[in-house]
This record gives structure tokens, C-alpha cells and sequence, in this order.
């Protein structure tokens, strides 16, 4: 019997925890701790620098956009169109 320990990521189906997720889940609310907006593009630059794939931000990402941690606002349209994440006030680190 696997039991995930609190605040680890676990795939509904399996039950697995996910360490690279909650890595790249902490490296998102560190990256947005200032309380502005950032764009989705220069923290997946970032991302990329520290070792995260792409794929496992954007997953990271949407898990915590599901979990109301963070939030995505679109500014512009068409090709001028940038994606901005930010924090939920009560997200904020302490």
C-alpha cells in the first residue's frame, strides 16, 4: 500500500508520486513570489536553465492553476498576444 505523503504530487490513476512535478511546482511559486505578473514564456526560459522540461512545467502549471495556487491572464491579441501567471494572494510564501 502505497501512501503519498502531504503535499506530494500523486497521479489519480497509479497513486506514484511525482518529485520532478513538485519540484517544478515549488520552482513556479518561487519565480512568482514577488507578486507581480510573469510571463509564461520567461519562466519556462528559466525552467529550462535550472533542468525542468517544458512538459513538466506545463503540467506543474496546470496543476496548480487547478488548485487556484496561481492564476494565467492573457494580455494582447493575435501575435502580439502574451500569458502571464501570478500568485493568489493567499499563496504567497511567507
Amino acid at each position: 500500500l502505497l501512501i503519498p505523503a502531504t503535499g506530494i504530487s500523486t497521479s489519480p490513476l497509479t497513486g506514484f508520486t511525482s518529485p520532478k512535478k513538485d519540484e517544478a511546482k515549488s520552482f513556479i511559486i518561487d519565480q512568482l513570489h514577488d507578486g507581480n505578473r510573469h510571463e509564461i514564456r520567461a519562466i519556462e526560459e528559466a525552467g529550462k536553465a535550472a533542468g525542468i522540461a517544458k512538459s513538466t512545467l506545463e503540467d506543474a502549471r496546470a496543476e496548480l492553476i487547478k488548485d487556484k495556487k496561481i492564476k494565467r491572464e492573457k494580455f494582447g491579441f493575435g501575435p502580439t498576444t502574451k500569458w502571464y501567471l501570478l500568485l493568489y494572494p493567499e499563496t504567497y510564501p511567507e
